[in-house]
């Protein structure tokens, strides 16, 4: 290990994004000012589009990002994620509350130091070290004395040894984003053959009959939020289903936090029996998923929403029209903030849902399954490349690779 301050003493480029301001910028000029959205974990998301000219630029002294600077976010979310600038046909410069790092070559493999500083071993680190309430981010002169795994020999950074590493990393890294892209191409067939067999329920082209979220439940049941306060991790305890848990769509109990039958046998209406719509509240807003049969006998946090539909309302139906860009609008409108953003059981029970015919609604149900049939093979050879990467990620920066 060695200080970030110590490794980049000798970098051509060690400092911080520059201050730009709205009036300096110009939607007509050939700089472009890159933004914390471009920058994601490990990859460049190329997400932004402002600009600037070259002669404000120049005026301001900003640093001129090149091919192969290294990129540290110093704000959300996550702070400290990096990533390599991969170069451009427009010039470019980035944000103050972006870090650029342009190492020495003859010392330091830049992809190796973006894999090290996206580490668990540095992003813990880096939690540490975070200033701010409202506005959380860590400072270049927090960052600076941070520790960075690191190859040596005979007293010196190894460079082959780094580039090795990465060149292992680059590897994996590349198996987990086709994997994760995979998932995305399923959700976004999804999107497709609703829009084709329904419209956007925003503008409802067939003119469907359109009731509230809450006209489709049972008369003996409501749509409801679950265990409030779930106390600590009880193992063989009752799976616990939180709002990052309904992001990411978790079937399996034994991945889920476990509470205590005692907790569970106060919160039994939101108990689950398999088939519910689920809705995040709370940080993870509007996401939402279908409670499969491994969760019969589960239990929902205060962050999520249960909803039981009635017999003739296909969840898969629902579930697809819950997640059209219409309706995750309304939900992202509906937030309250208080603390934290959060979607109310009002607002849910008040979702507009419009309703096409029963056989449709069938046959959608039926593509949909299909279509989930194939997710779940490729979320398991994303999860098993994502443990594989993980691996060896630990490995490469504990020396055991």
């Amino acid at each position: 290990m060695i200080k970030l301050e110590k490794l980049l003493e000798d970098a051509e480029v060690f400092n911080d994004g520059d201050w730009v301001e709205t009036k300096d910028q110009d939607p007509s000029g050939a700089v472009r000012l890159t933004q914390l959205a471009d920058i994601g974990v490990g990859y460049w998301v190329d997400k932004s589009s402002r600009f600037m000219t070259k002669e404000t630029a120049v005026e301001l002294k900003c640093t001129f990002l090149k091919k192969g600077d290294v990129l540290l976010a110093r704000m959300p979310d996550p702070i400290g994620r990096c990533c390599e600038y991969p170069g451009g046909l427009t010039p470019a410069v980035t944000v103050v509350d972006v870090c650029i790092m342009r190492p020495n070559p003859h010392k330091i493999a830049p992809r190796y130091l973006m894999h090290a500083l996206n580490a668990p071993v540095f992003s813990t680190q880096i939690h540490q070290h975070v200033t701010g309430t409202t506005r959380q981010r860590i400072s270049r002169g927090n960052l600076k004395t941070l520790s960075v795994p690191m190859p040596f020999q005979n007293g010196k950074p190894n460079l082959d040894e780094q580039k090795r590493i990465a060149a292992i990393l680059d590897k994996a890294d590349a198996i987990r984003r086709k994997r994760q892209q995979a998932l995305r191409l399923t959700d976004d067939f999804l999107r497709s053959v609703f829009l084709d067999m329904f419209g956007d329920p925003g503008s409802n082209p067939h003119s469907w009959k359109v009731k509230r979220l809450a006209d489709l439940i049972p008369d003996d049941d409501v749509i409801n939020y679950g265990v409030v306060q779930p106390g600590e991790h009880v193992p063989g305890g009752i799976p616990l289903i939180r709002a990052g848990d309904v992001d990411a769509e978790v079937q399996e109990p034994q991945r889920l936090k476990q509470i205590s039958q005692e907790i569970d046998k106060q919160y039994d209406r939101s108990r689950l029996h398999g088939g519910e719509v689920l809705i995040g509240c709370v940080g993870a807003v509007g996401s939402t998923m279908i409670a499969g049969p491994k969760l019969a006998g589960a239990n929902i946090a205060r962050a999520v929403a249960r909803i039981n539909l009635r017999a003739d309302i296909q969840a898969e139906y629902i579930l697809g029209l819950l997640r059209m860009p219409h309706l995750q609008n309304y939900f992202q409108n509906e937030i309250r903030v208080v603390a934290q953003p959060t979607l109310n059981i009002k607002q849910i029970k008040e979702t507009p849902v419009m309703l096409p015919p029963e056989n449709l609604r069938k046959q959608f149900t039926a593509i949909f399954r299909k279509a989930k049939d194939a997710h779940a093979i490729a979320r398991k050879a994303e999860l098993q490349s994502s443990a594989l990467f993980s691996s060896l990620q630990q490995r490469a920066f504990s020396g055991l690779l």
